[in-house]
This record gives C-alpha cells, structure tokens and sequence, in this order.
C-alpha cells in the first residue's frame, strides 16, 4: 500500500529543489486530497485516508480524526484487520491530544488485540508505548505505565526493531521523570539520543524530542547551563529538518531555562515566539502549555502579577478550547445521529417493502382481518421507533449535561491548582494556610449549589453569598449578635463562570474587614454586603471599621490578595474602587449589565 502511495505522490508532484520537511508533509497531503475523490474503495485510499489524517493529527486533531474514522470504516469493510487496528490507533491519538484519556484509551485497547492476534509486533510496540503514555497523562499511574513502556522496549528488542528502541527509552525516561528519580529518567533520555544519532536518517528528528527532555530534567536537577545547552541543541535540530511544532516546545524550554537565571527579558522574547509560531501552526494546545510554563517561571522568578497574568491567560484560553473540542464533539454526535437515522430509514423501506410483497401475495385471497392485523402492527411498530428515537435523543442530552458538568469541575479544579500553585510561593505559616482554606471553601460551595438544583450553569447567588459570609463570619469568631450584617442581594441567578471570581473577589474583600476593620473600634461593627443590576452589575462591602492606611494600597505590586482581586475584577470585564477613611471602608465592583 506504502508503494502504491508514493507511486501516486510521484505521478501528481514534481518537487524541484530542496523543501523542508514541514513543507514536503503539506505538498503530500495538498496532492493526496487531490487525488482522494478518484480513488476507489481499495486499500490504496485506505493508506491516502490514513496518510492525510496523520498529517493533521499534530495541528489538528478533530480533523485527522474525521479522515481516521473514513480510513476504520472503509478498513471494516475491506475486512483489513491490520489496518483497522492502525485507524483505532490513529482515532486513539487525536483523543489522547485533546486529553480525553477515556476515549483515547478505549479505541487504543480495540487496536492492540487486533495487532496481538495477527502478530504484528511493531504495531503491538507502538500500542504499548502509547498506552503507558495514556497512563502517565491521564491517570498518573506511573507503575502501570513502566510496566508497559518495558513490554514495549521486550518486543523490539526480541523482533530486532531496533528503530524504535529510542522513542522507548524515552518513553521509560519520562516515567521515571514523572516519579521524580531524575538520575535514572536522565540515563534513558541519553540512550535514546545515543541510540537515534547512530541510528538511520529518518528517526533524527526525534533528536530534538529527546534533547528537549535531558533540558526539562537538567533544570530540575539545579544545571540550568546544561539545560540551555540541551535546548539549543533540540532548536539546531528542529531548523535543520523545519520541524516547527518541535520548535514551540525548544523556544518554550530555553525561556524556562533563561527565566530561572533571571533573564526575563530573553524569557519573556522566547515566550512570545513560541506564543506566535504555535498561534501560525493553529496549535491551541501548544499555546495553553506556554503560558502555562510562563505562569510557572514568572512565579518561580518572583514576577507574581506577570505570573498571575500568564495563568488567567491560560484559564480563560482552556474554555475557549472546551468550546471547539465540545462543538466536534456535537458535529459527531450530530453525524452519527444521522447516520442512525438514515440506516433506520433503509431498514425501514426494507420492511414496508417485504410488507407490500406479502399484501401482494396475499391480496386475492386475503381477509380484512389480516389487513387489520398489519395496520396495527405498523402502527405499533412506528410508535416503538418514535419511543426509541425519544430515548436516544434524551441519552444525549444527558450525555451532553454531564460533559458540561464535568467541564465545570475540571476548569473549577484548574483554578484551585493555580490558586495552590501561586500562593505556593508565600511565606508558609498557620493564618496562609487558613487563607488558602478560605478560597477553597468559597468555590466548593458554588460546587455544592450546582448539584442542589438542576440547573448546571447557574448559581443562586443569594444563598451562595449568605452562605460564604456565614463560613468567614465563624471562621474569624464572631457571634450571629455581635456584628450588624446587612445583605442585599437583588439579582437571583448568576452564571457559574461570572460566580466563581465573584465569590473569590467577595472572599478576599470581606475576609480582609473581618480580620482588620473592627480591631480599634469602640462601637458595634456593621457588615453590608449588597448586588445590584441596574445600570450596571454592581457589588459592594461597606463595613463601619477604622480604615486603612490608602497608600498601603497603591503600592504597584501589594498582597497577593489583591493581585487576585485585580486580576479577577479583569476577567469579570469590570473595574473596582475602594474608599477608605476612620468611618469606614467601602469597596465597589462595576460589571457589564446581565441582560
């Protein structure tokens, strides 16, 4: 099939001089999808439809899976057994790219019987290592996947496929790196580019894969020199085959490495070529890991506002990618829907068409009975068909409801991470850690007013800002009677996306009055906590303390609490004030109107 392939490639192009690598990919996908529409339904469109979804599978990994899915069917029909576990495998990759681990796993574990069976041990190899890579990024299993990646690098080495013995060592390397024995991760990583640079022409490209490794692991074992040196490397290799993907992850790691020496300006340059090379690839995944690692080593280098700045990026950018992701997700659910209906529809006409060749057989000598018979059974079969139609459409649905929950409790998640990750960087002592608590606690309970209604994205915001005070007011020791609390609330429902940084905002503005507003005051503390919409969505606190000091405030930096607020107040699209004097502070969020 291969040959048949590069016969065809050679017949529809002639590439005069010398191309890049990436260049040459893209003429031979250009040409295949050319040629695609005459090709009949053989095992040489079976390798076009392959050969196309493989090329998208790095940039695009919805649309390599449409030409994958095209390669399963026409493999299934063909009854190619070997080829219809390589489309599992390919299906499998564009899953595990958009980190849906489930499904990835699941078409991958339809491939590796099938190579098992038919004993191909390249194929069986290469679903090994793939599902020991599964196992590290999806469940963090990391026994499970060194069990694997070792079955892998058992097989090529009995069947002498020694071109792939690197990319297991690699493999076994970052098992070994994700359990933190840095010594025997670096070991392997340096095999597999021994290996790969004495091996054949066609696996040098790895080279970059590997050095870019042995830079991440030399970092974390304090060698930020030989990191720079092995990222500078993996970028030599990456210009000499113009493997640009490649390069995003090369810039990435030499800004990691010149962030940890202090030059931020050389950092914050290579950050944002990878940003602009991932963003010209149309590589979101790439562009989420950059910021990222940005937010990281900002915050490693003590730059928390730019650090701040890089996570809310990268926050905001994984829900935009959710919505693509979600949207293929609908168009397939919508395909497959379709194509449900349209074998019904056959099977259908199938039927009714047996049916009137019976009425035809029995016309002459037929009863009315019989006639009566048929009509009610038709009938009631469509009536069983239209339930049925009813219970799938409501299955999906369902299905739908719970990935949007799911989604909300993996951003949600994303955030404590972040939030953990930031104030990871403080001073640690009992009240920091009291304060983490406190954020926690005001998203757990957004968490706990979703599952008491069925309502998914909306949040009755009344019960949830009551509650959080309740929580501060007995976290910080005052009685029900000994503080005036006044709460106006006058909108009901809010949705979850604009909840969650309100409730952090509200958090750190009324844990800061209850900690210091009423510490030097000889009268009874008063608390109002209000929301309104009518002009704008407007939130207040306005409590009756001693007030501060304004220019505490002003400083360009400040407490991480504040940062928080400022950068949370941006992503609300709103603007915040704050007066403050011996009456009292009051503290005032303006966001755009709901409608």
């Amino acid at each position: 099939m291969k040959i048949a392939i590069q016969f065809l490639l050679f017949s529809c192009v002639c590439i005069c001089g010398q191309i890049s690598y990436a260049q040459k990919a893209n003429k031979e996908r250009d040409s295949l999808l050319q040629i695609l529409p005459k090709l009949p339904q053989d095992s040489v469109r079976f390798e076009a439809l392959y050969t196309i979804g493989n090329s998208y599978k790095a940039t695009n990994a919805y649309k390599a899976r449409l030409y994958a899915t095209q390669a399963l069917q026409l493999a299934q029909q063909l009854h190619m057994d070997v080829a219809e576990a390589d489309a599992y495998n390919l299906i499998s990759a564009t899953y595990r790219i958009e980190s849906n681990y489930p499904l990835a796993k699941t078409y991958l574990l339809r491939a590796i019987p099938i190579w098992d069976q038919m004993k191909k041990p390249k194929g069986l190899s290469q679903g090994y290592n793939n599902l020991s890579n599964m196992l590290i990024e999806g469940e963090k299993n990391y026994d499970l996947a060194l069990v694997y990646a070792k079955k892998a690098l058992e097989i090529n080495t009995k069947e002498g496929l020694t071109k792939y013995i690197p990319e297991t060592y690699n493999q076994i390397g970052l098992v070994y790196k994700n359990k933190g024995n840095l010594e025997q991760a670096r070991y392997y990583f340096l095999e597999a580019a021994r290996l790969t640079e004495k091996g054949p022409a066609d696996k040098q490209a790895n080279l970059s894969m590997f050095f870019n490794n042995l830079s991440k692991v030399t970092l974390e074992q304090g060698q930020p020199k030989e990191a720079l040196a092995w990222a500078q490397r993996a970028t030599t290799i990456n210009q000499r085959f113009d493997n640009q993907l490649s390069m995003t992850y090369s810039l990435e790691n030499t800004a990691r490495v010149y962030a940890s020496l202090g030059n931020l300006k050389q950092a914050e340059t290579l950050f944002a070529q990878a940003l602009t090379l991932a963003n010209q690839l149309k590589a979101p995944k790439r562009v989420l890991d950059i910021y990222k690692t940005m937010s990281d080593s900002y915050q490693q280098a003590g730059k928390t506002s730019q650090a701040l700045a890089a996570y809310q990026r990268f926050h905001t950018l994984s829900d935009s990618v959710f919505t693509v992701e979600r949207g293929h997700q609908l168009n397939e659910l919508q395909i497959q829907y379709e194509t449900t209906e349209k074998e019904q529809h056959i099977n259908q006409l199938n039927r009714e068409s047996e049916l009137h060749q019976r009425q035809m057989i029995y016309l002459g000598s037929g009863s009315g009975l019989l006639l009566l018979l048929l009509g009610f059974s038709g009938w009631q079969y469509r009536r069983i068909q239209r339930s049925r139609t009813r219970i799938s459409q409501q299955s999906d649905k369902l299905e739908l409801l719970i990935k949007e929950l799911h989604h909300r409790v993996k951003n949600n998640l994303a955030l404590v991470s972040g939030l953990l990750n930031l104030q990871s960087y403080q001073p640690y002592n009992e009240q920091t850690l009291q304060v983490v608590r406190q954020r926690i606690e005001a998203m757990s309970l957004i968490h706990q007013r979703l599952y008491q209604t069925d309502l998914l994205t909306q949040v009755n915001i009344f019960d949830y800002l009551t509650d959080l005070t309740e929580s501060l007011l007995r976290a910080y020791g005052f009685q029900p009677n000994e503080l005036d609390l006044t709460i106006a609330i006058k909108v009901e429902w809010l949705d979850v996306d604009q909840a969650i940084p309100l409730g952090l905002i509200a958090n750190e503005v009324i844990t800061n009055a209850l900690k210091y507003a009423y510490q030097k005051i000889d009268h009874t503390p008063s608390l109002h906590i209000s929301l309104t919409n009518e002009t704008a969505l407007l939130f207040e606190v306005t409590d009756n303390g001693a007030g501060f000091d304004p220019a505490k405030w002003q400083k360009p930096n400040g407490s991480f609490g504040k940062q928080l607020i400022k950068a949370l107040s941006a992503q609300l699209g709103g603007s915040y004030e704050l007066d403050t004097g011996s009456t009292g502070t009051h503290f005032q969020l303006r966001m755009p109107k709901i409608a």
